[in-house]
């Protein structure tokens, strides 16, 4: 990298650190992730959550807090939210009363679809300076690195 392209304000010792850019490109990410989400009212949270059911169907209120990564009783909050806005609905397990299982509404699979493509205009501006290759290679590598943390 020349010293044209380091960025002014920060250490060359700090830039040289891939934990330390990694930390800050996630930290901008999310930034402008959460920014996204509240211009639509939502929040990363509930993003997940969307997701989660739209690629299943429909799925437990125990799992969906596993897959979210949040405490299944942290989880019932987000759920009543996304339900008193009408995107989700809770029904009774007909095979165990005792659990509950929710789906997209047809408003909620409509939002999903709208901030698939917000998030996808997002992404593409942040990996702008990159080349369709570059692209790939960095989407690559940074899933091997979270298999990798995961074993």
């Amino acid at each position: 990298m020349s010293n044209s392209q380091v960025p002014a304000q920060e250490p060359r010792e700090l830039l040289a650190s891939t934990g330390f850019l990694l930390a800050r490109l996630g930290m901008e990410s999310r930034r402008r992730f959460s920014r996204m989400m509240d211009e639509h009212g939502l929040s990363t949270h509930h993003f997940g959550l969307l997701v989660a059911l739209g690629e299943n169907g429909w799925l437990a209120q125990q799992d969906l807090g596993r897959i979210m990564g949040v405490d299944p009783r942290n989880a019932v909050p987000i759920i009543d939210e996304l339900e008193t806005r009408k995107l989700i609905a809770r029904q009774s397990d007909p095979q165990d009363r005792r659990r509950c299982n929710i789906k997209l509404t047809p408003p909620g699979r409509r939002i999903i679809r709208r901030l698939r493509s917000a998030g996808s205009e997002l992404e593409r501006k942040m990996l702008e300076p990159l080349s369709a290759t570059e692209r790939t290679s960095l989407h690559r590598l940074l899933l091997k690195l979270l298999v990798g943390m995961q074993e």
